[in-house]
C-alpha cells in the first residue's frame, strides 16, 4: 500500500496475459489516491485468478479482469469512479471463470459497477450488497445465498439504472431481494422465489408499471421477468404512481401480494388507459386512488387505501376478500365514490371513508359487506344525512348476504325510510361510547335486522323485518350512560318476520303511548 502511494500516475495497470494470480489486501483510499483514473488489475493468463482478500480495499476506479475467476471475500469500494469485475477474460471455459462474493460484503462503486463472468457467472454464499452512484449492470447470471441488497443510485441524483442483462438471471435461493434505482432495465430475469422483492425509486421521482413511462419504468414484459412471493413497489418517499395495461401474463409471477405504494400525503396512484390484471394487489396511496380502466384479481383479494379518497370510474373485479379504505388517515377528507360496478365474486367487502357515492352496482354475492365512518363520525341510512349518509337509493345498488354499518368508532346512526334487497342481517352498530340508533320520518323495512347502540334506540317510525328476525339492543355494553334504553313513540309498530329481541339492561323501554309488537315466532 505504501508502495503505492509512492505512484502518481493518470491510469496504473497491474499484470498481463503473462503473470499468474494477483491478490489484493488493505489497499486503503490514501494508497490509491495519487492514482488518477483507473487502476486496472490483469491476471489474464490461462487459468490465472485474482482476489480481494484480508482487508477491504479502497481505489478512485478500478477494473479487475482475471481469466479463471475472481474471489470478493473483503469489501471493495471506489470513491470517484467505477468498479468493473470480469471474472472470465477470455469467455472461454476454464475451472472457475465466475465472481465469488463471500457473505456479507458490499461492492460499493462512486461511479458505475459493472459484474461479469460469461461462462461461470456470480454467485454470494449469504448476503450481499452492490452500491453505485451511477447504475448497476449485471452482465450476467447472479445468485446469492442471502438477502440481497442493491441500490444503483446511492447519491439519489435521479442517474443510476439498475440493468439485468437479456438472458441473465439475479437469482436470490428464496432469499428478499431490495432494488432501489431510478431506473430498472430487466431484460433478463429476477427469481426470489418463496421470498419477496421490492423496487424504489432512488429520488423520490413517478413510477409508471406497464405501458406508462415515468421517471422509473416496469414495464409489463420487465414484470413477467420477476418470480416472486410478494412484490412492492414504492414507499413513502417516491412521487405518483401510473399503471397501465398489466397482463394476467406480466403478473402470474408473482405469487401473494402485488403492493403499489405512494403513501407520501402529496402521492396519488391512478389506473389508466389499459385494463389490468393482478393474482392479489393492494395499493396504498397518501393522496388519491383513481381507476380509470378495469382493475381485475384473478386469485387474491384486493385492497385500496388512501388518505384522501377513491375514485373508482371503471369495473372493479376480485377474487378475494376486497378492502377499501377511502380515508387511511382518519381526516375526514376520503370520499369513496364507485361510478362502475364492483364485484367480489362472492368474497367479503370492507369499506371505510368519510362518506360514499355509490352510483353503481356492489355485488359480493354469498359473502358480507361492512361500511365503516373513518374519522368517528355520524351515520345517516337512507332519506337523512350524516357524516357519512348511505342513502337507499345506494343501499339498493348493494347485493349482498349481510350488511354491517358502523362500530365502536363511529358515532350515532339514523335510519330513514329504508326499503333493502340486502339478503341475510342488516346490522347497524353504534357501539362507540355514548352513541345511539333512532329511526325517523319514514317507515323502515329489512329482511333481517340487528341494532346495537350503545347509548339507545329511538323508535319514532314503524319498523318491519319481512323475512327474518329483529333484534334490538339499547344498551350493548350494559354499562350506565345517559339513557341506555329504547324509546318508542305513540302508535309505534314493530313486525318481524321471524322472532323478536327487545333489549336495553340499564335504561329499560319505554313507549309514549299505544305500541304493537309483531313477531311470527
Amino acid at each position: 500500500g505504501a508502495e503505492l502511494q509512492n505512484i502518481t500516475a493518470t491510469g496504473l495497470t497491474i499484470g498481463d496475459a503473462t503473470n499468474g494470480n494477483i491478490t489484493v489486501d488493505g489497499i486503503t483510499a490514501a494508497n490509491s489516491n495519487n492514482i488518477t483514473g483507473t487502476v486496472t488489475l490483469n491476471a489474464t493468463k490461462d487459468n490465472a485468478a485474482l482476489s480481494f482478500s484480508g482487508t477491504a480495499s479502497t481505489f478512485n476506479a478500478v477494473t479487475a479482469n482475471a481469466d479463471d475467476g475472481i474471489s470478493v471475500s473483503v469489501g471493495v469500494t471506489t470513491d470517484t469512479g467505477h468498479l468493473r469485475l470480469e471474472g472470465d477474460a477470455d469467455n472461454a471455459a476454464d475451472t472457475n471463470d465466475n465472481i465469488q462474493i463471500a457473505a456479507g460484503v458490499t461492492l460499493t462503486a462512486a461511479n458505475t459497477l459493472f459484474l461479469d463472468a460469461t461462462t461461470g457467472n456470480m454467485t454470494g454464499t449469504g448476503a450481499v450488497t452492490l452500491n453505485a452512484g451511477n447504475g448497476v449492470n449485471l452482465n450476467d447470471g447472479l445468485t446469492s445465498a442471502g438477502a440481497t441488497i442493491i441500490d444503483a443510485d446511492t447519491n439519489d441524483n435521479g442517474s443510476g439504472t439498475f440493468t439485468v442483462a437479456s438472458g441473465k438471471t439475479l437469482g436470490t435461493t428464496s432469499n428478499t431481494l431490495s432494488v432501489t434505482a431510478d431506473d430498472v432495465d430487466i431484460s433478463g430475469s429476477i427469481n426470489t422465489g418463496t421470498a419477496a422483492t421490492t423496487i424504489l425509486i432512488s429520488d423520490g421521482g413517478t413510477i409508471g408499471l406497464g405501458n406508462s413511462a415515468r421517471n422509473l419504468t416496469l414495464s409489463g414484459a420487465e414484470l413477467q421477468n420477476i418470480t416472486a412471493t410478494g412484490l412492492t413497489i414504492g414507499d413513502a418517499t417516491n412521487g405518483d404512481v401510473t399503471v397501465d395495461g398489466i397482463t394476467a401474463a406480466n403478473s402470474n409471477n408473482i405469487s401473494g401480494t402485488l403492493t403499489i405504494n405512494a403513501t407520501n400525503a402529496a402521492s396519488s396512484i391512478s389506473f389508466s388507459n389499459t385494463a389490468s390484471t393482478f393474482n392479489t394487489l393492494t395499493a396504498n396511496a397518501g393522496n388519491s386512488i383513481t381507476g380509470n380502466i378495469p382493475v381485475t384479481t384473478d386469485t387474491g383479494g384486493l385492497s385500496f387505501s388512501a388518505g384522501a379518497g377513491i375514485t373508482l370510474n371503471d369495473t372493479v373485479t376480485t377474487a378475494g376478500a376486497t378492502t377499501i379504505d377511502a380515508d387511511s388517515d382518519d381526516s375526514g377528507a376520503g370520499t369513496f365514490s364507485l361510478n362502475n360496478a364492483l364485484n367480489t365474486s362472492n368474497n367479503t367487502l370492507s369499506i371505510t371513508a368519510d362518506d360514499v357515492a355509490i352510483s353503481n352496482t356492489i355485488n359480493t354475492g354469498s359473502a358480507a359487506v361492512t361500511i365503516l365512518a373513518s374519522d368517528g363520525g355520524t351515520i345517516g341510512l337512507g332519506a337523512t344525512a350524516g357524516g357519512l349518509t348511505l342513502s337507499g337509493a345506494e343501499l339498493q345498488n348493494i347485493t349482498a348476504t349481510g350488511l354491517t354499518i358502523g362500530d365502536t368508532t363511529g358515532g350515532n346512526i339514523t335510519v330513514d325510510g329504508i326499503s333493502n334487497n340486502i339478503t341475510g342481517t342488516v346490522t347497524l352498530n353504534a357501539t362507540k361510547d355514548n352513541s345511539s340508533v333512532s329511526f325517523s320520518n319514514t317507515a323502515s323495512t329489512f329482511n333481517t335486522l340487528t341494532v346495537n347502540a350503545d347509548d339507545g334506540i329511538a323508535v319514532s317510525v314503524d319498523v318491519t323485518t319481512d323475512t327474518g328476525a329483529l333484534t334490538l339492543e339499547g344498551d350493548a355494553d350494559n354499562a350506565l350512560d345517559t339513557n341506555d334504553n329504547i324509546s318508542f313513540y305513540a302508535g309505534a309498530t314493530l313486525t318481524s318476520a321471524a322472532g323478536m329481541a327487545l333489549n336495553a339492561t340499564t335504561g329499560g323501554m319505554t313507549g309514549a303511548g299505544a305500541l304493537t309488537l309483531n313477531a311470527q315466532n
